[in-house]
């Protein structure tokens, strides 16, 4: 996520600005899956196991995070730090960071429930706009694909198109 956040301001002309870096940003723990690639995963521990894992939203695996546990450390951050510099400056914040805490974040601004949350990728190199009326309500949303390629991005059906 840094080295992306180099290349972006990088490729803007923009290395000179104020950069935080927090752990609550950092990537979901996978516990006892870290290593491994899924078919060992599912070889030491079942690949039904694995799946639950990997997809519940309320089940870690042994030694790790769940995408709830993520979303509980990532969320403080993102509204006593992020929203609040962003209503501070009324400027723009890029947010480069891990595709389930980058999740966690979108939940929270779509009002994703867990089911819906679980049917939402952030695809790599695409990034999700959000912005923001004065009183920090959700004025628009928008997924910025990639010309080269289909979107590696998706959301439940409803939320396909955003309006406000």
């Amino acid at each position: 996520a840094q080295n992306t956040l180099e290349i972006v301001l990088k490729s803007m002309n923009h290395r000179d600005i104020p950069i935080k870096q927090s752990n609550a940003l950092n990537e979901r723990d996978y516990g006892d899956l870290v290593g491994q690639n899924k078919a060992e995963a599912a070889e030491r521990f079942g690949a039904e196991q694995v799946q639950v894992w990997r997809r519940s939203f309320d089940t870690p695996p042994p030694g790790g995070e769940s995408l709830k546990m993520t979303a509980d450390r990532t969320l403080p951050y993102f509204k006593d730090t992020i929203m609040k510099d962003l209503m501070d400056t009324g400027g723009s914040i890029i947010v480069s960071a891990h595709g389930n805490s980058i999740r966690s974040i979108a939940m929270y601004l779509l009002n994703l429930s867990s089911a819906e949350v679980l049917e939402t990728e952030i695809g790599w190199c695409e990034p999700w706009v959000f912005c923001f009326n004065e009183d920090a309500s959700l004025s628009s949303f928008d997924i910025m694909t990639r010309k080269s390629d289909s979107s590696m991005s998706s959301l439940p059906k409803k939320y396909k198109t955003f309006t406000a």
